[in-house]
């Protein structure tokens, strides 16, 4: 006689201390404290001065905060909104154009980003612009993969740790459930479980199915 056994033990893997528990914080989702968004250095800044074609585009904010502006010279940017570095510009140009009218847009943000950690399909750093919520950044990781312990995700933000429901934010068809507004700084883990996929299941039984039937030969011969 013969007899085959499988065993399968479910772990997630736990977080390093330091941060303090807050599960289910909803509160930190609502985005009432939403950070306005600043330029900082290392941002690439689209600057456009109206009735001006000769003026260069594009901007890299220096490691002092400020940009290179033809005309005005160097010009203080980081720390402000986009609305208020345009002003600044204007007011810097006034010497040497009549009502200049700026408009300066981030470009790219070297700021503004959020890391998704662990069981998506492209892991890392994204940027984010105005008000992301998690569907967004999910969609830019490529999603969870098969083996997405969904349930254990947690965000980690301002040193404070906090339950990150993902099935009930990608499968509940519910309308009224909102989206997780998400913050510069960030993090998202998605924990792996080692419970197996959809297809490892099927791999799983057809290997039980077969061990079934070559025990009941056995036990069956003449």
């Amino acid at each position: 006689m013969c007899a085959a056994a499988v065993l399968i033990i479910s772990t997630t893997p736990g977080f390093a201390s330091g941060f303090s528990q807050s599960s289910n914080d909803f509160t930190l989702f609502n985005g009432a404290d939403y950070p306005p968004f600043l330029i900082g250095p290392g941002d690439i800044l689209t600057v456009s001065v109206y009735g001006e074609k000769d003026f260069p585009d594009r901007y890299l904010v220096e490691s002092s905060g400020k940009i290179v502006l033809p005309l005005a010279g160097e010009v203080k940017v980081a720390g402000l909104t986009q609305a208020q570095a345009g002003a600044a510009l204007a007011r810097h140009l006034l010497p040497f154009e009549r009502n200049p009218q700026v408009t300066v847009l981030i470009a790219e943000s070297n700021n503004y980003n959020v890391s998704i950690l662990g069981a998506v399909a492209h892991p890392g750093k994204y940027p984010i612009h105005g008000k992301a919520d998690l569907l967004d950044i999910l969609a830019d990781s490529g999603g969870p993969t098969d083996q997405a312990a969904l349930n254990n995700a947690v965000l980690i933000r301002r040193n404070r740790r906090i339950s990150l429901p993902l099935k009930q934010y990608l499968l509940d068809t519910d309308s009224t459930v909102s989206q997780p507004l998400l913050y510069p700084g960030d993090v998202i883990v998605v924990p792996e479980t080692i419970w197996p996929s959809l297809a490892e299941w099927g791999i799983i039984a057809s290997i039980i199915t077969s061990g079934v039937l070559v025990y009941a030969a056995i036990e069956n011969r003449p």
